[in-house]
């Protein structure tokens, strides 16, 4: 990365967890992340409950929205550290290092170690991938197996005459099947597809044969599938239609579950793999316009083209996704593996040379970093300001950002493009390093276990708990009771006139809506800001977010 010079694995292996350290840092810090993260830590906390892990729950009732590996593997974490935000995600941050490390491995398949250590630090460096990494159980846990079955299809088409053949198509198989107990059916169609598509571009017939493996097909099925059955045999059609009809199908054609506009990705990839995803767009026009893939005869041949699956790894998963109806930010982070490897690619060879074209790309870019890497410093001096977040590690991001542009200024002025590469990596590992150790500094905008605990010392087990007009799973995880949550005013005018004491989290603004149209005594207990900063509120005179969530009681 700072040189070619020859770094013996143990070095490699070292340098690459000195970037995983961020992933680390903090990981219990701050309380569950509503929106996602409580729909992997409670039903976990509930398998450790109950002692069910067969048939997991959620919300005390059978979980038929998602396979239950995740679940599965928190709650092992959760039987050894004991239940706790740390625990819950310790598993995905472990999955984040072998996510890396196979992002490494492939790079060195494909060329050599310089190429892997670039594709791994510069996955490692991709802010929104740690991010993820503390949060979303299913999709980190779904991209880990994305990696290792495309990497054992490639392994496989390289030792399709040798002695490793079989194992590495079938390790390929075997992942694929936790990768469906993981997240469903997805799990096999896109490495499938991107495999299927690689070999009919390299014109490589003799390599179809991996895709039609019985052997493969029964060890996906039993893995994966056999799950599936017992929840159909035990619960029929209800679970068909939760699970399949409408967490696949529906979420995937229709908007019933929210529907986003089909470039909505565009901007997600962009702004979430920042500051490297600019350099995707001259890679992948390298690949498109310069290379051809004539018939590939020799495994030498075969290996030459394999960057070749990495793009179609990333082209197709953005097409995928973006052809989806019901789009989450999330699902994208199955290809930043491979825009790891397509920008180590570009950087190792540099690509910036091989063309006019793609060198005025490439300056044109880099300007376009250089001033978004200053305005995002700008941006984080005033969300800090506004937030009251007082911590001297906040001038490392700033400074981190300042340098990168600084760094890029450099690399242009002295026309030497190749210093980007180690100029970006250092500083952006340094930004992720400052925010890790920031993180604990905004749980005052955390609003739930403060509630939970008032609860705790006021509710009786017979007083009803839940939420109104807000979406915060969380609450059960730290009540450890069931939870109703309503959405509809007339539903909730409903519940007041019962006659049980009542506690439930809403926004403030909601409460007024509903004091309006209801006679209900209504008591707050408790009222705390929500991290919520908009543009208005950097720039405008408000000091502090405006948007508080409530905890109130009906007696």
């Amino acid at each position: 990365m700072f040189g070619e010079q020859v770094l013996k694995k143990w070095q490699i292996f070292i340098l690459i967890l000195v970037f995983c350290i961020p992933f680390f840092i903090n990981l219990g810090a701050n309380s569950l992340w509503d929106g996602n993260e409580g729909f992997y830590a409670e039903p976990a906390r509930e398998v450790v409950e109950s002692g069910n892990f067969l048939i997991p729950t959620y919300n005390y009732e059978p979980r038929f929205k998602k396979p239950p590996l995740a679940t599965w593997i928190i709650a092992l974490s959760y039987y050894i550290f004991g239940v706790s935000e740390f625990a819950e995600r310790l598993p995905m941050a472990i999955s984040a290092i072998l996510i890396i490390w196979l992002t490494y491995s492939f790079g060195k398949l494909i060329e050599d170690e310089f190429l892997g250590l670039s594709s791994g630090l510069i996955l490692a460096t991709m802010l929104k991938f740690m991010v993820y990494s503390r949060q979303y159980a299913g999709d980190i846990f779904l991209t880990l197996f994305f990696c290792l079955s495309i990497l054992y299809f490639a392994r496989a088409m390289l030792e399709v005459k040798g002695k490793y053949y079989t194992y590495y198509k079938l390790m390929a198989y075997i992942s694929m099947g936790l990768g469906m107990l993981d997240k469903g059916v997805v799990a096999v169609v896109v490495p499938m597809a991107i495999v299927g598509l690689f070999i009919l571009l390299v014109r490589r017939w003799d390599l179809i044969k991996l895709l039609f493996s019985p052997t493969g097909y029964l060890l996906t099925t039993i893995i994966g599938a056999s799950w599936y059955a017992m929840m159909y045999w035990k619960y029929g059609w209800d679970f068909i239609q939760v699970n399949i009809i409408n967490e696949t199908v529906k979420r995937y054609v229709t908007d019933e579950l929210g529907g986003r506009a089909i470039y909505y990705y565009v901007g997600v990839y962009f702004s979430e793999t920042l500051p490297w995803s600019i350099f995707i767009i001259p890679a992948i026009i390298y690949w498109i316009k310069w290379r051809q893939t004539p018939l590939i005869s020799s495994k030498n041949q075969l290996k030459a083209s394999l960057p070749l699956l990495t793009v179609i790894w990333f082209i197709f998963l953005f097409v995928f996704y973006s052809l989806a109806v019901g789009k989450r930010a999330v699902y994208l982070v199955g290809l930043y593996p491979a825009a790891a490897i397509l920008i180590g690619y570009y950087f190792r060879f540099n690509l910036f040379t091989k063309d006019k074209l793609l060198k005025n790309i490439h300056i044109i870019l880099s300007v376009l970093l250089l001033v978004v890497c200053l305005l995002s410093s700008v941006i984080i001096f005033l969300a800090c300001q506004k937030l009251d977040i007082s911590s001297n590690l906040i001038y490392l991001a700033i400074v981190s950002l300042i340098l990168i542009s600084v760094g890029l200024a450099i690399s242009l002025i002295k026309r030497q493009l190749e210093l980007q590469l180690p100029i970006i990596t250092i500083f952006s590992f340094l930004l992720i390093l400052s925010i890790t150790l920031i993180m604990p500094k905004i749980e005052f905008y955390r609003p739930i276990p403060k509630f939970a605990q008032i609860i705790e010392l006021s509710a009786n087990s017979n007083d009803e708990v839940g939420t109104f007009s807000i979406d915060t799973p969380s609450l059960m995880f730290y009540t450890k009771r069931r939870i109703f949550q309503i959405w509809k005013l007339d539903e909730m005018k409903k519940r007041l006139e019962s006659d049980k004491t009542i506690y439930f989290v809403t926004r403030e603004d909601y409460l007024e809506t509903l004091k309006q149209n209801s006679s209900t005594r209504l008591e707050v207990l408790d009222s705390r800001p929500l991290l919520q900063l908009r543009w208005e509120h950097l720039f405008g005179k408000e000091k502090k977010p405006s948007m508080h969530l409530v905890l109130v009681r009906k007696q």
